[in-house]
């Protein structure tokens, strides 16, 4: 279990309880999207670092001042595990035709509750400056030349003021209105 900024405490209890209830949020909503599924990424602030979780291809980044991106989750997806394997390379992943595949979602099939799991990652190297960055799958691949060692943000970080940032917030100097995911 971890302490939070607040005092309270999130653990594997919590995080299955957020999980069941995005699938209730799924299911009881499955006549309008019933063959639509969702991607997750989510984030809690502890006393230990931030714990972060996601299912699917939605990143999740660390953006740390005048080194870019020094953690990113590892994709759900056909072409991440074929670079795991070396079959192809990260370079490859980027063009491959089947890129937008992924392995694990959010999906409620009529009358079934089938749940995938969420890789859990906890984060303990914080620093004042550090930007966290929740994406959806648009900015797959953009972080490479948008969110390289020139990213920087207009306001610190304050963990221990349990503050957050928006994406907006972190730009390059020649960004005026952060990452533009190309989804319009």
């Amino acid at each position: 279990e971890e302490t939070l900024a607040d005092g309270g405490t999130f653990g594997v209890a919590e995080l299955q309880r957020v999980l069941c209830r995005a699938y209730d949020c799924l299911y009881d909503n499955r006549s309008v999207s019933h063959h639509m599924a969702t991607t997750l990424a989510m984030m809690v602030m502890t006393g230990r670092g931030v714990l972060v979780a996601h299912i699917g291809d939605s990143p999740i980044l660390q953006l740390r001042p005048h080194e870019g991106t020094i953690f990113r989750t590892s994709d759900h997806s056909l072409v991440a595990e074929m670079v795991a394997r070396g079959d192809i390379t990260a370079e490859d992943a980027l063009q491959h035709p089947q890129r937008n595949i992924i392995t694990r979602c959010m999906f409620v099939p009529d009358r079934q509750r089938r749940i995938s799991q969420a890789t859990v990652d906890m984060i303990a190297d914080v620093r004042p400056g550090d930007v966290f960055l929740l994406c959806s799958d648009g900015v797959n691949g953009a972080e490479r030349g948008i969110l390289g060692p020139t990213a920087y943000c207009r306001r610190p970080y304050a963990a221990a003021e349990g503050r957050t940032l928006a994406a907006a917030d972190c730009r390059q100097p020649r960004q005026q209105y952060g990452v533009d995911s190309g989804g319009g």
